[in-house]
């Protein structure tokens, strides 16, 4: 995935049992963070991450989009369990085999996108040090 590139529309299941798509979310920031449970390294993103996800909580063109891949029983217990802030969306029970994997290249977790308001690939690897994930996010705003 590289920057300028439009990224790969998906269907996924939020928290809800709503379906989330990317054109749905045209016009706004997304910052797509591929996880799992069990993955010690996301909980550490997670932690990493509070202070961008505090400044941008009510910012209607910002979305913190969590995509597990852990089956639907297991994720939603985590969610209870981690209280991570964004918006929760699940690989409908298929784990790493969901297109939305492969569509997006997902090697390892955690994996971090950032996709511009028009829906394209801005970076595909973000920063994960608040500063400077808060300026790319601003610039994106800005845009």
């Amino acid at each position: 995935l590289k920057k300028g590139l439009s990224a790969p529309s998906f269907t996924l299941t939020d928290d809800k049992g709503q379906a989330v798509t990317l054109d749905a979310l045209k016009g706004k920031v997304i910052y797509m963070d591929f996880w799992y449970a069990s993955c010690v390294p996301c909980h550490v993103l997670f932690g990493k991450l509070k202070p961008v996800k505090e400044r941008f909580q009510n910012h209607p063109q910002v979305i913190f989009l969590n995509v597990s891949i852990d089956p639907e029983s297991v994720w939603k217990t985590s969610l209870k369990k981690f209280n991570i802030a964004g918006y929760h969306v699940f690989t409908q029970n298929k784990g790493s085999d969901h297109p939305v994997i492969k569509d997006y290249k997902i090697g390892q977790y955690p994996t971090t996108l950032l996709i511009d308001k028009d829906g394209r690939v801005f970076n595909a690897t973000p920063p994960d040090e608040p500063s400077e994930l808060m300026k790319q996010i601003e610039l994106l705003l800005q845009h």
